[in-house]
């Protein structure tokens, strides 16, 4: 039988007895001793030889040895190096001192004297020799105490509850469900057992050696397993909670669904392990190490991470919600349909890790590193991701609502159809990013970095704050960027063709050489703005109309242009009628065959301007600037040109269509030109108290917003005044402060005040319009009027307050504007069941 079976219980193959291996028999020979040898220093001891195979340490020097059952000599060495040799030389040399000194003695003074008396002893005595220590004997009976205990508990109830089984050799040995709660197996080898639902509750395994031993459903609660061995075990399903596993081996264990709850990995080598659908809730991970480990569908919300080594980890699927992963090392982990909802991710290296699908609601990732990290439908709702670095991710489909990424670095980034909505971009650097049908509506890209980005493909920047953001060589063709706020913005050379800018506000904003053919300008604020160079020309195709239908009965719109800078434009055949392009500078701009009608061109800067065939039929040219603009074929039916600057140095205006001078005034000056019979514009002198008969024309109602009105601002007596004096900036910010929901969800009860913010786009603009508000319920009926006086372009607001005995409340509302009983505008709210303010 070999060395190793010796001293262990296996049944007899016949009878079935528990019979232990290497035992002597009555009447049989007993066994060949075994020898140990201590190679620190030098003891021996001669042991019985069911010892062989034992790995013990010496009890001298505490060097741990093996028990050799196959020498029953110690090994050769030289007679120095052993410690009997080293006694005899020691021996030797006093022998040989005391020889000497003895000589000399006797030959020398003591010569005379009788032997026996010059002799400087009567008798030699040599010790005996010091007991052989009991430390090995006490270990060979403490072992043997342990050994029969362990049998008899194999034969019966399998419990060996607060034992010291220290150093055993239990190796392969079958241990399953055996219980060894409370007790003490240091150094105790456990290799390859079988230990599938043993009970280790509270022990300590201090130094043991289990690798590649059978855990599956073994209780190891509270276990002190510091130091421990388990490289290659099988723990699937084991209960590891609040165990110590400081500086333990797990290279390459096995820890399916294992509960690890509050477990201390401290200094931790986990590297390769697979630890699928385990419960890591509430561990504490000091510098472990996870390298290349498998923790998919792991359960490690609320858990501490920091410090902890993730590289090239699995986490797929993982549970990370509200996890302390600030600074940890994850790059290219594998995090796929991970959950790190409300996880702290400061500072954490995700470089090229894979978050697809991966929901990361609300967590921090302030500082973290995740360039060319992959975040297909990632859900970072409601994240911080302040200074964070996005270069280069494949984002596509990326969830970021209410996001806050203020001063992210995100170059190149491709984020096509994501979500931004509401999303905080202020300073980010979106260069060259791959933006196509993202949603940005109501985000905050304020000094936003938007420099060649990609936007087309319909991508929503609805009510977007774009104040002073740079998108020089953008290309938001196909864009939606109605009600968004561009004050300051950069769009140097963008391309804005066919983009919807319909009550966008771009005052100051450059947009020098941009292209915005066939784009929706209806409404657009380009008070001050850039426009030079621009290109709203068709070429050889035909413009589409960009204006709705004019109608006294419908709302209209309009562009905006006033003191715009469009210097150098190209408006070739462009469609701005009814356009307010008051005190726009047009200097040199290509104006060939625009139609301008009834378009507001008080003084407009038209000096060099080509209006070759344009249509200024009904235009108001008061105070203009003629300066050596082209009239070739202009008609200017009907139009109003009041005191016209350099009208003399005007060319071929003989030429155009509708035009009859009365007299030129020799300062290159004109009087009134009014329209003349025939509808002839002709030259008159303006007569001193001269009553204005100008006729009152009203391009339409504006609205900008409507809904709830917010409990803070009702019965706010100055709201008017604040409304009508404030910046489009300022209002803008107020309107979304104002209404507390939109126009489609306002809530019915009785006591509710909603209604709507308008202006009104007429002239005379120096005079007030007196107008009747009228509101109607869901089933037609009116309920309320107000009288109310605007001024153009004025804000006011319109509110309706829900009486207590109102009933049949929910549905389509109307409120209609009306001017001299002339429907001039209206708009339609939609009243749903709602609930009481306190609720």
């Amino acid at each position: 039988m070999a060395a190793k079976y010796q001293g262990k219980a296996a049944p007899c193959p016949k009878c079935k007895k528990m019979v232990v291996a290497g035992a002597v028999a009555a009447g049989s020979p007993p066994p060949a001793p075994a020898f140990f040898h201590c190679p620190g220093c030098g003891f021996e001891k001669e042991l019985a030889g069911r010892h062989a195979g034992k790995l013990v340490p010496c009890p001298k020097c505490g060097v741990k040895a093996t028990i050799d059952l196959r020498q029953a000599v110690p090994p050769q060495r030289g007679w120095l190096q052993t410690r009997s040799g080293k006694a005899l030389m020691v021996a030797a040399v006093v022998l040989l001192a005391g020889g000497a000194t003895l000589a000399g003695y006797l030959l020398g003074e003591g010569r005379q004297q009788p032997l026996a008396s010059r002799l400087p002893f009567t008798a030699m005595t040599i010790p005996a020799p010091p007991p052989a220590p009991k430390a090995l004997a006490d270990l060979e009976a403490r072992e043997m105490t342990a050994l029969a205990r362990l049998h008899q508990a194999l034969a019966g109830d399998r419990k060996l509850h607060g034992q010291d089984l220290s150093t055993l050799n239990l190796a392969e040995m079958d241990l399953q469900k055996v219980d060894f709660s409370g007790s003490r197996m240091h150094g105790v080898s456990l290799q390859n057992a079988n230990l599938r639902g043993a009970n280790f509750s509270g022990a300590d395994l201090m130094r043991a050696d289990l690798a590649g031993a059978d855990l599956r459903g073994a209780k190891l609660i509270g276990a002190n397993l510091a130091r421990v061995n388990l490289a290659g075990a099988d723990l699937t399903e084991a209960d590891l909670a609040e165990a110590d596993l400081t500086r333990a081996n797990l290279g390459g264990a096995r820890l399916r669904k294992a509960v690890m709850q509050r477990v201390l990995f401290n200094e931790t080598d986990c590297r390769q392990v697979d630890a699928q659908q385990a419960d890591f809730r509430g561990a504490t991970f000091q510098r472990g190490n996870f390298t290349g480990a498998d923790l998919s569908r792991v359960k490690l919300a609320a858990t501490d991470l920091t410090g902890a080594i993730l590289q090239e980890a699995n986490l797929a699927g993982a549970d990370l919600q509200g996890s302390d992963l600030s600074r940890v090392v994850l790059p290219g982990a594998r995090l796929l349909k991970a959950n790190l909802g409300k996880a702290n991710l400061y500072g954490a290296d995700l470089r090229g890790a894979d978050l697809n699908e991966a929901s990361l609601v609300e967590a921090d990732l302030s500082g973290a590193d995740l360039a060319g990290a992959k975040l297909h439908k990632t859900i970072m709702a409601g994240s911080t991701m302040h200074g964070t670095r996005l270069i280069s991710v494949s984002a596509r489909q990326v969830d970021l609502r209410a996001a806050t990424l203020t001063r992210a670095e995100a170059r190149g980034g491709d984020f096509s159809r994501g979500d931004f909505s509401g999303a905080n971009l202020t300073g980010t650097i979106l260069t060259g990013a791959n933006l196509t049908g993202a949603l940005m509506a109501e985000a905050n890209l304020t000094g936003a970095n938007l420099d060649q980005a990609d936007l087309s493909s319909s991508a929503s920047l609805i009510r977007a704050n774009l104040t002073n953001a740079s998108l020089r060589q953008a290309d938001l063709t196909g864009a939606d960027l109605s009600n968004a706020i561009l004050t300051g913005a950069d769009l140097r050379e963008a391309t804005l063709a066919r983009s919807r800018l319909s009550h966008a506000y771009l005052n100051r904003a450059d947009l020098s050489w941009a292209n915005i053919s066939d784009a929706d300008l209806s409404n657009t604020d380009l008070k001050e703005a850039n426009l030079s160079g621009i290109n709203l020309g068709v070429g050889a195709s035909v413009l589409k109309s960009l204006r709705s239908a004019v109608s006294w009965e419908s709302r209209l719109v309009r562009y905006d242009l006033r003191n715009a800078n469009l210097g150098n434009a190209n408006l070739q055949d462009a469609d701005l009628a009814d356009a307010d392009l008051s005190n726009a500078d047009l200097n040199n701009a290509n104006l060939q065959r625009a139609n301008l009608s009834r378009s507001d061109l008080r003084w407009a800067n038209l000096t060099d301007a080509d209006l070759t065939g344009a249509i200024l039929s009904g235009a108001s040219l008061n105070d203009a600037d003629f300066n050596r603009a082209n009239f070739d074929g202009t008609n200017l039916t009907r139009a109003s040109l009041f005191n016209i600057k350099n009208l003399g140095k005007a060319r071929m205006l003989d030429r155009a269509t509708g035009y009859a001078a009365a007299g030129d005034d020799p300062d290159g000056g004109a009087g009134a030109l009014v329209a003349g019979e025939g509808g002839e514009a002709t030259v008159a002198g303006t007569v001193a108290g001269q009553e204005d008969q100008r006729p009152v024309k009203i391009w339409g109602v504006d609205l900008e917003g409507g809904g709830l009105i917010a409990e803070q601002y009702l019965g706010m007596s100055d709201l008017d005044r604040v409304l009508q004096e404030s910046t489009n900036i300022e209002a803008a910010l107020l309107r979304r402060q104002l209404f507390e929901t939109s126009l489609e969800n306002i809530p019915g009860r009785p006591g509710a005040t909603f209604g709507v913010l308008y202006s009104v786009n007429f002239i005379p603009a120096d005079r007030p319009l007196a107008l009747e508000i009228r509101w109607f319920g869901p089933n037609g009926r009116q309920l309320a009027t107000a009288q109310q006086t605007a001024h153009n372009a004025r804000r006011r607001l319109a509110t309706f307050t829900i009486p207590p005995e109102a009933t049949s409340l929910n549905g389509i509302w109307t409120i209609r504007f009306y001017h001299e009983e002339r429907l001039i505008g209206e708009q339609q709210l939609t009243v749903i069941p709602g609930r009481s303010r306190e609720a």
